[in-house]
């Protein structure tokens, strides 16, 4: 696999820029998922208003999973970035890892895709979310977690650390299961 030094960002080059996740349906390497739900009229505007996620796995040589928490109140879950229409969800994984925990790392792969539908029940009107789920692993220069500036910066992860199974009180976004056993 090789990689790349561009603008300050680790770059894989087996992970191709992906700015529509619809696409993913066309490889025969990436399962998509898709769920629907008949929701009011509320909730479908909530769902209309959110951005889709960028969901990374980030393993390291032991087979630890790191896990992050933004706030002292908020669960552990793995990193997970917004993506707003036509931005690259690899980018976006990139980010989530990279810029908001402060561990530079190496994409590996798409692992799966999820397509949310929700839609009202006379169909007049639907709304939908796309969670892909990227493999990561500590770019070869990564600092150690002890090292990371956690807490040190407004809108760094209060704690972060590498786990070998789900905490029981995790939060799971798409894709979380992928990474443990």
């Amino acid at each position: 696999m090789t990689t790349q030094q561009s603008d300050e960002t680790t770059q894989t080059a087996s992970v191709e820029p992906i700015t529509d996740a619809e696409t993913l349906r066309e490889r025969d390497d990436v399962p998509v998922h898709d769920d629907e739900d008949v929701v009011d009229e509320g909730t479908l505007d909530v769902v209309d208003d959110l951005d889709d996620l960028a969901v990374v796995g980030v393993t390291n040589d032991d087979g630890a999973v790191l896990l992050r928490r933004l706030t002292e109140d908020c669960e552990w879950k793995l990193p997970v970035e917004e993506v707003a229409r036509d931005e690259d969800y690899a980018d976006a994984a990139r980010r989530a890892v990279e810029e908001v925990v402060g561990l530079p790392v190496a994409l590996h792969a798409v692992e799966a895709a999820w397509h949310f539908e929700a839609r009202l029940a006379d169909g007049d009107r639907t709304a939908t979310r796309d969670f892909v789920v990227f493999s990561a692993s500590p770019a070869s220069d990564a600092p150690d977690l002890d090292d990371l500036p956690v807490d040190a910066a407004e809108d760094a992860p209060a704690a972060v650390g590498w786990f070998d199974e789900l905490p029981a009180d995790a939060e799971e976004a798409p894709g979380t299961r992928l990474f443990f056993d």
